[in-house]
């Protein structure tokens, strides 16, 4: 079973969320949305980053997001925070499935594995998520 938890209020398709975690075919991931002080306190904690970052993925099948830090790729990006939350889902998952971006050859697969997610969307919600790939 999947969890989504919001600690802060936005909108977010809880269908579609459980939908991407579905297809994903990980089992027991918790999403949670957040404030900037707590996915700093976490990104400082965890990756000695003292920053508030826009998504952190943890092995034990946690995905945190900050809508607020989220907010300005939307903006720069051209998408409904939203649609930018689904991009940010869609990223923590391909790190679960053991993609990262540490290098040009894993970032090209990373963006191949989150490019069938945005086309499934695509076809099957109409969600067009501009600018991340």
């Amino acid at each position: 079973m999947n969890y989504l938890n919001k600690l802060v209020p936005v909108k977010i398709d809880r269908v579609i969320v459980s939908d991407l975690l579905q297809k994903s075919g990980l089992a027991g991931i918790s999403v949670t949305l957040c404030d900037k002080q707590t996915i700093r306190n976490l990104n400082r904690k965890f990756r000695r980053q003292n920053k508030a970052t826009d998504v952190l993925s943890f092995d034990c099948g946690d995905i945190i997001i900050c809508p607020a830090v989220a907010s300005a790729s939307a903006k720069k990006y051209h998408n409904s925070l939203s649609h930018e939350l689904l991009y940010l889902l869609i990223h923590g998952i391909c790190h679960l499935q053991g993609h990262d971006h540490g290098t040009p050859r894993e970032t090209a697969l990373m963006q191949k594995a989150e490019r069938r997610y945005l086309a499934y969307l695509h076809k099957k919600y109409k969600i067009l998520i501009m600018g991340r790939i």
